[in-house]
C-alpha cells in the first residue's frame, strides 16, 4: 500500500506558485522548489513528477484562480461599466508584496514562445475564458445604454483584456495605486468614447 502524502498538497503547491513567480522558470531549480515546498527529493518527484511536470500544474491552477477570481469581478456588479472599472481596478487593491510580485500568467508569455504547446494551451484557454465574459458584458452594456454600438465587440473585450495586463506589468514596476486606478479610468473613458475601428 502508498503511503500517504505527508505534506498539504494545496500549500506546497501555492509555495511553488510563489517560487516559480518570484525567480522565473528558468531560474529555478528542482531543490529550490523542493526546499521551499517542505518536501524531500522522493516526494517530489513521485507527485509531481519534476519541474515541468509541476510548473505546468502550477500554471493550470494559477490561470484557473485568476480567471474565476476576475470572472467573479465582471459578475459583482449589475452595470457592466462599473464591472469594467472593478477589473481593472483589481490590481491597485492587492498588497505591495503581490502587486511587486506580478502574474504568473503575464510573466510566462514573457518568457515561453507560443511553439511550447503545453504553456500555450493553458494560456490560451484562460484567455479565451475572460475573453468570452468581457464580450457578454459588452454586450450588455450596449443593450441597456451603458455604450454606444460598437463596431467590432471582439477587439474592444481584447482592448479590455490588455489594458488590465498592461496595468499589472505598471504595477511590478512600482507605480503607485492611485496612478494605476487612474489608468483604469483613463481606460474606461476611451471605452465610451471608443474610435472607429480601423480596416
Amino acid at each position: 500500500m502508498a503511503r500517504p502524502r505527508e505534506f498539504d498538497y494545496d500549500q506546497t503547491m501555492a509555495t511553488a506558485i510563489s517560487v516559480f513567480n518570484r525567480l522565473g522558470y528558468h531560474a529555478v531549480t528542482t531543490d529550490d522548489l523542493r526546499l521551499a515546498m517542505g518536501i524531500g527529493r522522493q516526494s517530489f518527484y513521485s507527485t509531481f513528477g519534476g519541474k515541468r511536470q509541476l510548473f505546468l500544474a502550477v500554471l493550470q491552477r494559477y490561470t484557473d484562480e485568476s480567471v474565476s477570481k476576475k470572472i467573479a469581478r465582471l459578475q459583482s456588479h449589475h452595470s457592466a461599466i462599473a464591472a469594467f472599472e472593478a477589473l481593472l481596478s483589481t490590481v491597485a487593491e492587492e498588497t505591495e508584496e503581490v502587486r511587486l510580485q506580478g502574474c504568473l500568467g503575464i510573466n510566462t508569455r514573457c518568457v515561453f514562445t507560443p511553439q511550447d504547446s503545453e504553456v500555450e494551451a493553458i494560456l490560451r484557454s484562460a484567455g479565451t475564458r475572460l475573453h468570452t465574459v468581457i464580450t457578454l458584458r459588452l454586450q450588455q452594456a450596449i443593450a441597456e445604454g451603458e455604450l454606444s454600438p460598437i463596431e467590432d465587440i471582439s477587439s474592444a473585450a481584447t482592448f479590455i483584456q490588455n489594458t488590465l495586463v498592461g496595468i499589472t506589468i505598471a504595477a511590478k514596476t512600482g507605480i503607485a495605486p492611485e496612478a494605476l486606478r487612474n489608468m483604469a479610468s483613463f481606460a474606461i473613458g476611451g471605452l465610451r468614447h471608443q474610435p472607429r475601428v480601423l480596416p
